[in-house]
């Protein structure tokens, strides 16, 4: 089963043109630019992103995710270095520079949101209903104790702004600094 979905993930990236962010050192997470296209997203900063605004989809390497431990304190660590490269990238290179926010649709809304993101429910609809079923499976697929068993969760929508990603991960004296919550 693992092997059908890893060809599905390879063709995934393939097809959609997915990167790695350029100056992470895990290659965890793929970043993907486009114009926003759909409803306007209210981030909570006060950024408003409408339809023709640059932004860049980030998607978990799920080829990757089982080479980490799955605890929570682990996988926190690794999505804040993530994190840290992507405001590096952010900073350094040329093309990054007028993605507005970066998104992503997850099972894993609790680290974003930890790390600052807002999180938008997704409506109900058809593409929504395999959208989870697709996470999920990936979630049974990839993990690493098969004897527990969540329950089916809902996917939900997480939004960053260029300049909340940048207060978060700031550059100072060569260094990436996280600023801790309180």
């Amino acid at each position: 089963m693992k092997n059908i979905f890893r060809f599905i993930e390879k063709s995934v990236v393939k097809i959609n043109d997915w990167k790695h962010i350029p100056s992470s050192k895990r290659k965890m997470l793929y970043i993907c630019p486009h114009e926003h296209k759909g409803e306007v997203k209210n981030i909570s900063d006060g950024t408003i992103i409408k339809n023709g605004d640059l932004v860049a989809e980030i998607h978990i390497d799920n080829l990757k995710i089982h080479k980490i431990e799955n605890d929570f304190r682990n996988l926190s660590k690794v999505f804040r270095e993530e994190l840290q490269a992507l405001g590096d990238t952010i900073v350094n290179e040329e093309t990054f520079k007028d993605i507005k926010a970066y998104h992503g649709t997850t099972l894993l809304y609790s680290f974003a949101k930890r790390e600052g993101f807002t999180i938008i429910d997704i409506h109900k609809g058809t593409k929504t209903y395999f959208l989870s079923i697709w996470e999920n499976i990936l979630r049974i697929v990839f993990k690493k104790d098969q004897r527990k068993r969540n329950k089916f969760r809902a996917p939900k929508e997480c939004w960053i702004s260029k300049e909340q990603l940048l207060e978060k991960y700031i550059k100072t004296q060569g260094e990436v600094n996280v600023k801790e919550k309180d």
